[in-house]
């Protein structure tokens, strides 16, 4: 198939924006019981696109459309698009995002580094993964729920689902959706939805769709890094040096949100779309 275009953009507004996506944060997982789930390839290849949509304080209108009232001032609307080529290599412990030039990011589990590389290989920056492991599959991991076939788009999938609680206090922070076609022999990841919702209040959304999934060890071309050993460490970590899926900011956001939803405290966080590395795909973080 021909490789989707490379981009990476975002753009915030204080009037009417387009919201058709979703997001995420990780942090500490709470979920229903554990059900059998598909079994998809560890090592794959799949062209994919990446929109995510931030409201708060937004209205959302009929045709789907968000606006900031004029009458509120601290309203603030947001979206971003990314495209790219996912390769897993799940045998050999990397993955890399790239565009079509093969320029991106490699992340080398075993050397428990990730790098931000030009189309040649060269590597231009790091960031630190802290212990981070690799997931096999497509993430959907052991613990999601099974809710049956849904309607998606005009077909009927099989949607599984993960929730992000606060412990005990059984408080949502985030669910996220796995959409997959089971109708052949084999399954299909088709999307994965994201929704970011800190407290029980909906403030984001991400959308990671598949647009194709090739199966089989990608080309290891894809993940050569040259220059590691002397590559510097980046300034665009965001704080990344406990190896957090959402930059750092897991741990720290956990127990920012207990704390507040023990007091009875209603207070939303700040949600920003950036770039992993100044180069990576985007994503949203927050900060209380």
């Amino acid at each position: 198939s021909t490789p989707l275009h490379y981009l990476f953009r975002s753009s915030l507004h204080s009037s009417c924006i387009m919201s058709r996506a979703l997001f995420a944060v990780a942090i500490a997982c709470a979920v229903a019981v554990a059900v059998a789930q598909p079994a998809f390839p560890d090592n794959w290849t799949s062209d994919q696109t990446n929109q995510i949509a931030i409201n708060q304080g937004g209205v959302k209108n009929p045709d789907g459309s968000i606006c900031c009232p004029p009458d509120a001032p601290e309203c603030k609307v947001q979206t971003g698009f990314s495209a790219a080529i996912q390769y897993q290599w799940y045998s050999g412990n990397m993955s890399a995002t790239k565009g079509p030039d093969n320029s991106g990011i490699v992340v080398d589990f075993n050397a428990q580094k990730e790098y931000a590389v030009l189309a040649n290989g060269s590597c231009t920056a790091y960031c630190p993964l802290g212990g981070q492991t690799m997931s096999p599959g497509i993430g959907i991991g052991p613990n999601a729920t099974n809710l049956g076939k849904v309607n998606y788009n005009g077909r009927m999938l099989n949607l599984y689902q993960v929730l992000t609680q606060i412990p005990i206090l059984n408080i949502t922070m985030e669910a996220t959706n796995f959409y997959v076609d089971e109708s052949g022999p084999t399954p299909v990841p088709v999307a994965i939805i994201q929704l970011i919702e800190p407290l029980g209040h909906q403030i984001g959304q991400q959308n990671n769709t598949f647009v194709t999934f090739v199966p089989g060890v990608p080309n290891k071309d894809h993940f050569t890094v040259i220059g590691a050993a002397s590559c510097p460490m980046s300034k665009n970590c965001n704080g990344n040096n406990g190896g957090d899926d959402d930059g750092g900011q897991g741990s720290s956001m956990f127990m920012t949100a207990r704390r507040l939803a023990s007091e009875g405290t209603v207070e939303m966080p700040e949600a920003n779309i950036v770039s992993h590395m100044g180069v990576g795909q985007k994503k949203i973080q927050l900060d209380w």
